[in-house]
């Protein structure tokens, strides 16, 4: 049977263990990939000019310490009906750097009082044509 002392000891063990490993999970961050790395992205342009399009221009500004490509969820709505959405895809984004980027959506509705909105995820796998 252990002694009071000896389980003692074992209980410091453990908590310097579990300080240490939240410790060095905050330093890495979340690792590569996971759609908890931090992300902003906004539409900076919403034009609603052209029958049946909305032109969004979009930036993503990548706050993680490594580098990241997104996936763009754009969105057309107004206040009781979505009118559009569509996926752009934004490669290679550098630590602490903002990427602009443009897409047209098909908009199917009356525009007036609509608005575009931009959600960011990570998304590093390969896009585009491979060849």
């Amino acid at each position: 049977m252990r002694s009071r002392r000896q389980l003692r000891y074992f209980a410091v063990i453990e908590a310097c263990l579990a300080v240490a490993a939240v410790v060095v999970g905050l330093a890495l961050g979340p690792p590569q990939g996971s759609s908890a790395a931090p992300v902003q992205a906004s539409v900076t342009r919403c034009d609603l000019s052209t029958p049946g399009a909305a032109q969004v221009t979009y930036t993503v500004s990548n706050a993680d310490r490594v580098t990241h490509g997104y996936r763009v969820e754009l969105s057309v709505a107004t206040d009781t009906a979505p009118l559009g959405w569509g996926i752009s895809l934004v490669n290679r984004v550098e630590p602490g750097a903002t990427a602009t980027a443009h897409a047209m959506l098909p908009v199917i509705g009356s525009q007036a009082e609509a608005r575009c909105t931009a959600r960011a995820r990570t998304n590093d796998g390969r896009s585009g044509h491979h060849g």
